[in-house]
């Protein structure tokens, strides 16, 4: 396969496309996301168990010009359709990958680059979608953050760096849509909860959050879909028909009825805060390892003042429904490093040297 990137590394695509880190409310209703849920978690037991003729921890394609079975690629189609009207790219080589991910409310997903990972495997290569996104389907868990720093383009090369535009979190919200530049780190660690999530007047009314949390089994639901112009991630497989015969077929959308744009939900912008006053910040580190590489991310967060929500200096920005941008601020950098040894493996690395 022969692939055409430019110098950022991207897979080349014409026209348009939006790749700063944007939040969108009322992708689906209440009603929607209730209808999914079932199906979502059918997909991930499916996917976590693997099967005749998929693998298990394998991801979904559905080809831009492919034809839907269920309501989850219907959805996964629209969200590609929704991200790409403006760009032009070739239809046979594009499309959505798509998975499900329904996870204990305390668990957390560690942070990483989302890739061809077989490719990477293979050939060295660290190809990225052009488009992460979230929707989520609840409003338990901790946030997806993604932070300003970019992948390089092979193995051989160096993560490590700093991201000098600090990081997004953007906090679960049933409905609620991400979208964020695919070579970007994130994930979605549990630790960073704000103390109002877990007030009466969380993300949602006591009562949708009631439901919500009954349906889901107090799990953190989201539906992830990267958006892949004229490259097919080599690992991403189409849904087993097996798997498919059991989900839902036409379930009514909202989103499906109006055109695919991204005009037809309301951007959010995000909270812009800062760790400012060192004395008022706490350090958070999360150690993970990248193509064999133990690293460690670092940035500084601040703590909430008077038991309310964390510090943050913006306008029009409600405490019921967070999406901070977390700038760099007094000396607070981002960095990726490597992992700092622990001393018990200090330690052990001198008794090996002996």
């Amino acid at each position: 396969e022969e692939l055409n990137m430019d110098a950022a590394g991207r897979l080349v695509v014409g026209g348009s496309l939006t790749y700063e880190t944007n939040m969108r409310e009322g992708l689906l209703t209440h009603s929607e996301v209730q209808a999914l849920l079932p199906d979502c978690e059918a997909v991930f037991t499916a996917r976590a168990a693997g099967g005749d003729g998929y693998s298990a921890g394998c991801t979904f394609w559905m080809g831009a010009a492919d034809k839907p079975r269920t309501s989850l690629e219907e959805l996964a189609l629209f969200v590609f359709r929704m991200h790409t009207e403006h760009a032009v790219f070739d239809p046979a080589t594009s499309g959505a990958e798509w998975w499900t991910q329904v996870i204990d409310a305390n668990d957390e997903i560690g942070f990483h680059w989302d890739r061809d990972y077989d490719m990477q495997v293979d050939q060295g290569l660290l190809v990225h979608p052009q488009i992460g996104t979230v929707t989520y389907l609840s409003d338990l868990g901790g946030p997806t953050v993604v932070v300003s720093h970019r992948s390089p383009m092979t193995v051989d090369e160096s993560r490590r760096g700093t991201a000098e535009e600090g990081v997004h979190a953007c906090w679960p919200r049933p409905g609620r849509h991400l979208s964020f530049d695919g070579q970007l780190l994130h994930g979605a660690p549990s630790g960073l909860a704000p103390p109002e999530i877990a007030s009466p007047s969380g993300l949602a009314p006591p009562e949708i959050a009631r439901r919500t949390s009954a349906a889901t089994g107090a799990k953190r639901a989201t539906f992830l879909v990267n958006i892949w112009c004229n490259h097919r991630p080599w690992g991403a497989e189409c849904l087993p028909l097996a798997v498919s015969k059991g989900l839902s077929k036409a379930l009514p959308l909202r989103c499906l009825k109006a055109k695919a744009s991204l005009q037809e939900f309301t951007p959010r912008g995000a909270t812009t805060a800062s760790a400012g006053d060192r004395s008022k910040a706490t350090r958070r580190r999360y150690v993970f390892t990248d193509a064999g590489e133990k690293l460690e991310l670092a940035f500084k967060w601040p703590q909430p003042e008077g038991g309310g929500a964390a510090s943050a200096r913006a306008s029009g920005a409600s405490a019921d429904a967070p999406f901070y941008r977390m700038i760099t601020a007094d000396g607070a950098r981002c960095e990726i490093a490597a992992a700092r040894q622990t001393s018990g493996a200090r330690k052990r690395a001198k008794q090996g040297a002996r």
